[in-house]
């Protein structure tokens, strides 16, 4: 593989001392941030209708979830000609999916522009998200300033059109407050949403039974601990204050100690 020791043919997109890999390198990233990012996705009805058709979340929920992070993670971390190649395969995966919505009525297609966008964004901003509530807390103004201009980098690599790209803390947030009237969750989406929810025991089959029994509801209540109030209703979930802050306390200490043990 070109992305490995000598045979490398470059740093990427970024390289190591980007804001970037910085973000996305902070452990909560795998877990509440790429769960939070593909529950948060389902709110995009069209977008359901065509992870649905495939029944991959249900069917072959770790396969589906593993393939997701190493597309992101090809993106932020190989080099420029595995990143092309692997924006290819993508791009030809979602050219399958299409098709008519039965809730809406509407044409959807993986690769519309608007559909990978808020793929794109709901990742990009979740993975933040995590860092800001798990980890560090806020980067600073500059430094968040160029994680949203790397995000519009890593966007170019997808059929999106980059003059739609948020690329400020705020563009973000107005980009987020846009969606917000054209969100719904359809009865696909909710048992997705709960699907993935159970991350522990439907995304990581080779960890022991009283691990992943175990260790079920503190990674969903930390997830669902991210999710703004209004929105929980629309994914089929509820959670205490009191749960939200035991929740993210005790990721916060656990993160710590792995953030400062990385072997």
């Amino acid at each position: 593989m070109a992305t490995t020791g000598k045979n490398r043919i470059d740093e990427g997109l970024f390289g190591p001392g980007s804001v970037a890999w910085k973000v996305w390198t902070f452990p909560a990233s795998a877990l509440q941030g790429f769960a939070r990012a593909v529950t948060i996705e389902h709110l995009d009805p069209d977008l359901t209708a065509a992870v649905d058709k495939t029944g991959q979340v249900i069917q072959r929920t770790p396969l589906r979830y593993d393939r997701t992070m190493e597309y992101f993670s090809a993106v932020l971390f190989a080099d420029t000609p595995t990143v092309i190649k692997m924006s290819d395969i993508l791009m030809k995966v979602h050219s399958r999916a299409y098709g008519i919505n039965k809730v809406t009525g509407n044409e959807y297609d993986s690769n519309n522009p608007d559909s990978q966008l808020w793929i794109h964004m709901t990742a990009w901003h979740s993975i933040l998200y995590v860092y800001e509530v798990f980890g560090p807390g806020r980067l600073s103004r500059d430094e968040e300033n160029e994680y949203w201009r790397q995000c519009a980098i890593a966007a170019e690599v997808q059929p999106i059109r980059q003059e739609d790209v948020p690329r400020t803390r705020g563009e973000v947030q107005k980009y987020f407050d846009d969606w917000r009237d054209k969100l719904a969750a359809s009865e696909a989406a909710i048992s997705n949403v709960d699907h993935i929810l159970d991350g522990f025991e439907t995304i990581e089959p080779r960890l022991p039974a009283f691990i992943k029994k175990a260790g079920r509801p503190f990674l969903r209540a930390s997830i669902i601990a991210t999710y703004p109030r209004w929105m929980r209703p629309m994914l089929g979930v509820t959670q205490s204050r009191a749960v939200d802050s035991a929740s993210i306390a005790l990721w916060k200490m656990f993160y710590k100690a792995a953030h400062n043990n990385p072997d």
